[in-house]
């Protein structure tokens, strides 16, 4: 899941729920059929109940599971970013990021490493002609 998009994983996080209340609606209109053609009407409403609240609880672990995933991917990033851009703002420009994900956040590093490097270059410049030597030669970016 490293490659799809922030957009594609929360989508599909609310996709989750929607599916899985079809699911317990579908389990509903059949346990409802089945309650028409039972003998035992108690036992078989019991046993629903059984059934409906494991799916109830399955649901509500997958989605506590996924929503955890979602959120520790985006603060990972957000972390890593949020470390960059403190440095940047001390002055620090031997920085080393870490893209976690393929996703907009990953391309968010790929610009801050962008950046990060063309401070270094700008920085290198400044310490040559810093040094007395006039004659380093500057490509604008």
């Amino acid at each position: 899941m490293k490659n799809l998009k922030i957009r594609t994983k929360l989508l599909i996080g609310f996709l989750i729920p929607v599916l899985l209340m079809i699911v317990n609606v579908l389990v509903e209109n059949t346990a409802m059929r089945g309650l028409k053609q039972a003998e035992d009407t108690e036992a078989y409403i019991e046993s629903y109940l059984v059934v409906s609240g494991v799916l109830i609880a399955v649901s509500i672990l997958i989605i506590l599971v996924y929503a955890a995933f979602v959120i520790r991917t985006i603060r990972i990033s957000v972390n890593e970013l949020s470390s960059a851009a403190k440095d940047i703002a001390l002055g620090k420009v031997d920085i080393k990021m870490v893209k976690h994900n393929n996703d907009e956040f990953g391309g968010l590093v790929d610009e801050y490493t962008k950046v990060i490097e063309n401070i270094k270059y700008q920085a290198d410049i400044a310490e040559e002609v810093a040094n007395g030597n006039l004659t380093v030669q500057v490509t604008p970016k």
